[in-house]
């Protein structure tokens, strides 16, 4: 999961622990996210937006620089819930 070295693993990962609201795991991705190449911090931020927890919306707002794309995950997180996530 959020421990490997792989990307995508990294990245679906978050989601699914998005997708769970499993607060528990936020340090983890956070902590994946401030490793990563800036690109790849983004597909794993991706998650963030749909964790209803201050510290995910804080790092949400560090890696999704692009605020259109930050105001629609959470849109959609407004919409549909942790199921917008996939």
């Amino acid at each position: 999961g959020m421990l490997s070295k792989n990307i995508f693993i990294q990245m679906m990962a978050a989601r699914a622990l998005a997708k769970y609201r499993d607060n528990e795991s936020l340090p983890l991705i956070i902590q994946a996210c401030e490793k990563a190449r800036p690109e790849d911090a983004l597909a794993i931020a991706w998650a963030l937006p749909f964790f209803d927890d201050t510290r995910a919306q804080i790092a949400a707002e560090k890696f999704i620089t692009n605020k259109e794309l930050l105001d629609e995950l959470r849109k959609l997180n407004r919409e549909k819930g942790p199921d917008g996530i996939f």
